[in-house]
């Protein structure tokens, strides 16, 4: 069985795979500080375009939310109150700024690709653990948000799973 994947997926996967790389190394976002900082934007809008290609069937709508996307990181970066979220363009070395423009994002995005079809349990596995660990090099907490992330979704499709077999088997009638 042959995966197909896209450009955006194979860099997006293997920044991640480089955090938990570098989070195994004993790195830490200020150690590895300016050095790798000039990845991170281009990985940014490459999350982006993932992010908007899952939410939105039409690559017209899913340019025009990378566009809206990036007009709005790029507007809160000239206010006088620069959060976390808004100081990718400012900030890209930070590990908080990482984390939450890049890995959390491309981990809700892995969990909603992966609530549609799983198609390789290994990559699934491996991913997972490598998304857990680059939020653990971004951020002391990171680990157990990505990990919180993760666990949700398999809840969802646990849920699911369970709702289908329980309708196939009669129950949960529908009430008008």
């Amino acid at each position: 069985m042959k995966l197909k994947r896209t450009v955006p997926e194979i860099l997006t996967n293997g920044f991640i795979i480089l955090l938990a790389v570098l989070y195994a190394a004993g790195f830490t976002p200020e150690a590895v500080g300016a050095e790798a900082s000039f990845l991170v934007i281009p990985v940014f809008f490459l999350t982006l375009w993932r992010f908007g290609k899952s939410l939105f069937a039409e690559k017209k709508e899913a340019v025009v939310f990378v566009i809206f996307a990036t007009a709005l990181y790029g507007m809160c970066a000239f206010r006088e109150g620069r959060e976390a979220a808004t100081g990718i363009f400012l900030n890209s070395k930070e590990g908080l700024t990482i984390l939450s423009c890049v890995v959390m994002p491309l981990a809700f995005c892995m969990i909603l690709q992966w609530l549609k079809k799983v198609e390789s349990r290994i990559e699934m596995c491996v991913m997972s653990a490598a998304l857990v660990f680059a939020g653990q090099f971004c951020d002391d907490k990171g680990g157990f948000y990505i990990l919180l992330m993760l666990l949700l979704g398999v809840t969802v499709k646990i849920v699911r799973k369970g709702y289908a077999y329980v309708v196939a088997s009669g129950g949960f009638k529908k009430r008008i």
